[in-house]
């Protein structure tokens, strides 16, 4: 089971600081950035991290954050893995035992979509973003290719024409001017009182 929990971005620095108590060095970097976006952003992803610790019963307190030489984040202490991601004014998280891809993204108008899909989507993908509303499709396939990269630890620079979202187990879901992706193979159950519709 994958347990997904979205948050508003916002300063949760000092509720972070006092509950994760063995991961200051991983919040000093986060808070030393100069992108206040940036810093609420991720704050706003931890947030809703520790709502999904807490509804599992995990001691968050002894839990220490650290990043891959990717720069993946994860428990250097727990077999629990997790994964966030942000866009706009919201973050999300998954968190399960298996490792875990997911990406959000604000719906926008975007220019030359189809001439960009031809270059990093396959086939499969493109007749997505011709069959259907165009901005949609692009964000579909996009959350999708960055879930997936995201889940196998992959950086941005990998040939995305190699992943193919229309063959790889994902679930997509909408929420007003959002949509988020989750690559895996468990069941998925969001937690929270943001609403968000399965895409079929």
């Amino acid at each position: 089971m994958i347990f997904v929990a979205s948050c508003e971005a916002g300063d949760y620095s000092s509720e972070l600081y006092a509950r994760l108590e063995s991961s200051r060095d991983y919040l000093d970097e986060i808070a030393s950035r100069v992108n206040e976006d940036s810093k609420r952003q991720s704050f706003a992803g931890l947030r809703a991290l520790l709502f999904l610790l807490d509804r599992n019963g995990a001691d968050v307190s002894k839990l220490e954050l650290g990043r891959r030489a990717g720069g993946k984040p994860y428990f250097k202490n727990s077999d629990l893995k997790f994964g966030v991601s942000h866009s706009g004014g919201l973050a999300v998280c998954g968190l399960g035992y298996n490792e875990i891809g997911i990406d959000v993204e604000r719906i926008k108008n975007r220019k030359n979509i189809e001439d960009f899909a031809k270059r990093f989507f396959s086939d499969a993908e493109c007749d997505i973003i011709r069959k259907g509303d165009v901005t949609e499709g692009f964000f579909t396939v996009w959350t999708g290719k960055e879930a997936e990269l995201k889940r196998t630890g992959r950086g941005i620079d990998f040939d995305l024409k190699k992943i193919d979202t229309t063959a790889l187990p994902l679930s997509v879901f909408r929420s007003g001017d959002y949509v988020m992706s989750v690559a895996g193979r468990e069941a998925i159950k969001i937690i929270g009182d943001r609403i968000w519709t399965e895409k079929k």
